[in-house]
């Protein structure tokens, strides 16, 4: 991922584009696990995540926001539309669908 936020930075360099952009993984293992499947919220959290799980949560909520805003643009291919509500799907259950009730 470090090498992919390198180059990411170095396109906007040489297009003269400067938009700050950080890439953040430390929740990427746990992201993994619960669209996976996983049934058990704490585990991913206490071996993946490492800090707040109130923190996971709301970037959830947010990543689900945004896959739903891009998935209903009407420039959105087909193919990413789907694969835009998968990820809805895969993420917005459990804990982090009844976040959303609160």
């Amino acid at each position: 991922m470090g090498r992919l936020a390198h180059e990411l930075h170095e396109v906007q360099r040489t297009h003269q584009f400067t938009l700050p952009v950080s890439v953040q993984v430390g929740y990427l293992a746990a992201s993994y696990r619960w669209a996976s499947g996983e049934k058990d919220w704490a585990e991913p959290v206490r071996d993946t995540f490492g800090g707040h799980e109130g923190d996971l949560i709301r970037d959830f909520r947010r990543m689900i926001d945004l896959c739903r805003q891009l998935a209903e643009s009407q420039e959105v291919e087909a193919s990413l539309r789907k694969q835009l509500w998968n990820t809805v799907s895969a993420l917005d259950r459990g804990i982090v669908f009844e976040s959303a009730l609160i």
